[in-house]
């Protein structure tokens, strides 16, 4: 009597479809241990407060949404310069 063994083949397809069009991609053996291994929970704090201040800091506002550079550098008076970004006197 002859023994037999029992041999499993795990094949892991990765599908990735954009609108009408589909990538097939076979994992990888490290692909598929870091599926197996426990998800990483990353801990993400963004101020958007703090960063849209930061964004609109050499930023004029002018209206339906758009912007114009500034020259932004900090005046004496704690203002910022409002001429344009190449400012002959902020160079």
């Amino acid at each position: 009597m002859t023994d037999y063994k029992k041999i499993e083949i795990i094949l892991l397809i990765n599908v990735i479809c954009i609108k009408s069009f589909c990538i097939i991609m076979v994992l990888t053996r490290s692909q598929t241990k870091l599926m197996k291994s426990e998800p990483k929970v990353l801990e993400i704090d963004i101020n958007f407060d703090y960063a849209s201040l930061c964004w609109n800091a050499n930023k004029k506002k002018i209206g339906m949404g758009s912007y114009k550079y500034i020259c932004g550098h900090v005046l004496k008076n704690g203002n910022r310069c409002s001429r344009p970004p190449n400012c002959r006197i902020h160079k």
